[in-house]
């Protein structure tokens, strides 16, 4: 405990030098501009870029995640962070003082110019440019402890899941995955991409959107629409579609791979365990492991509650480097608060980090509101779709021998009304 509040307390004031000189460099390229010179610029984003490594160091520490050995050797009088603190105060004895930029009868244009005078800036471009090397390489330190201390303990859950695997036989493994599956989804999927038409559904992938989620910038999609609108076929189709993309990019040293889950009215049940447990056993067959904690669970027999599911599935994905997730019709749900609890929790926890999900519903108004905080919402209804139904009912209007009798200015009418008044379907 008192190694983690050395850290904290060596980080936080480091990031308060860093605050001063971010703040310092935004006055002097707000006033300047096009002046600015470009050694103020590098600055500004090199010292962010260390700020940004130690909040989330901080708050790593605060967590005491880290070993007694790691803490050591970021706190040490020649460690990372006490290094960081020197440059950073020799940086911050570079730049004027806060009262040089607070003059009270002079123009901003006026006062800065006259500071830089003072400043000497363009005689001081190689110490900043040596201290930020400086920074450069106490920063890599950082985190460079922060991956060995996340390596170590991927790599510990994968000994842990190898000698199980070395222990059960495949026939013993498959035993485990069996019993953790309670419902199959994979016959919806099977019937539903059946009824997938060629073209169909290609404005998800020329969506920015779509990009946006395949690149991890986005978390959440929510993808949403009045029944009827094709939400369980298109999911069906990005499914596959999100499967061809991890097959792309995945890595021996960094795999990537992907799940599903369908919810069904017949079903009958809230859909949150039965997704938690078809997901993990889908991520262990790709994986091919039983982890610790799955195992645990299979030798104690019973249900598995929800937060035992939720580690499980935490200790699943750090054997992979990303893992997308597609989960279709949550309406049909019933009841269906604690899936929408799972959900928001996949989306906010930092433990699931590397978890991509797609969700698609109806429009009703409980969904809405836990969707809307931890998603981005793609409707249905929305031009690119309409573009899609435009081709599909001029390709219909062309092709078809009943209408080659219809005047050009019909067909264009009937392009323009089902196109805009199918709101989707």
């Amino acid at each position: 405990m008192a190694e983690a509040l050395g850290v904290v307390a060596s980080v936080i004031a480091v990031i308060q030098i860093s605050k001063e000189v971010i703040s310092t460099c935004k006055f002097y390229i707000e006033a300047l501009r096009s002046d600015a010179p470009t050694s103020l610029r590098t600055l500004l984003i090199e010292v962010s870029t260390l700020k940004s490594v130690l909040e989330n160091l901080e708050f790593i520490s605060k967590c005491e995640t880290f070993t007694p050995a790691v803490q050591n050797r970021l706190t040490a009088s020649d460690g990372p962070i006490e290094g960081c603190r020197a440059a950073m105060k020799a940086l911050e004895k570079l730049l004027p003082k806060q009262s040089l930029r607070n003059g009270q009868n002079t123009s901003k244009r006026q006062k800065v110019q006259a500071t830089f005078a003072t400043l000497a800036w363009p005689l001081k471009q190689g110490q900043v440019q040596d201290l930020l090397q400086q920074i450069s390489r106490h920063r890599e330190g950082i985190q460079l402890a922060l991956t060995t201390e996340v390596t170590k303990d991927i790599k510990d859950i994968k000994a842990a899941s190898e000698e199980i695997r070395s222990i059960l036989t495949e026939e013993q493994r498959h035993r485990v995955y069996n019993w953790l599956t309670t419902t199959d989804p994979s016959p919806i999927h099977n019937r539903s991409h059946k009824l997938y038409e060629d073209g169909t559904g290609s404005w998800m992938l020329r969506s920015q959107e779509w990009t946006d989620w395949l690149g991890s910038s986005v978390r959440c999609l929510w993808v949403h629409g009045i029944p009827g609108s094709g939400k369980t076929i298109l999911a069906s189709w990005l499914i596959e579609s999100v499967q061809d993309h991890c097959e792309m990019v995945s890595k021996i040293d960094a795999p990537c791979t992907s799940a599903y889950y369908y919810c069904y009215f017949g079903h009958h049940q809230d859909e949150a365990a039965p997704f938690l447990r078809w997901t993990i056993t889908q991520l262990s067959r790709h994986a091919e492991v039983v982890s610790t904690l799955m195992h645990d669970l299979f030798r104690r027999g019973g249900e598995p509650s929800i937060p035992e599911l939720l580690d499980v599935l935490e200790q699943i994905l750090q054997v992979f480097s990303c893992v997308y997730i597609v989960i279709d019709a949550v309406d049909e749900s019933d009841p269906r608060d604690e899936l929408l609890e799972v959900i928001d929790t996949i989306v906010n926890d930092r433990r699931f980090s590397n978890l991509q999900i797609l969700v698609t519903s109806r429009e009703y108004i409980d969904i809405e509101r836990v969707m809307e905080k931890v998603s981005v919402s793609v409707p249905m209804l929305n031009e690119l779709v309409e573009q899609d139904i435009r081709l599909y009912v001029h390709s219909i209007l062309r092709s078809n021998p009943k209408f080659r009798c219809w005047p050009d200015d019909l067909l264009i009418e009937v392009e323009d009304a089902v196109s805009t008044k199918a709101k989707g379907m």
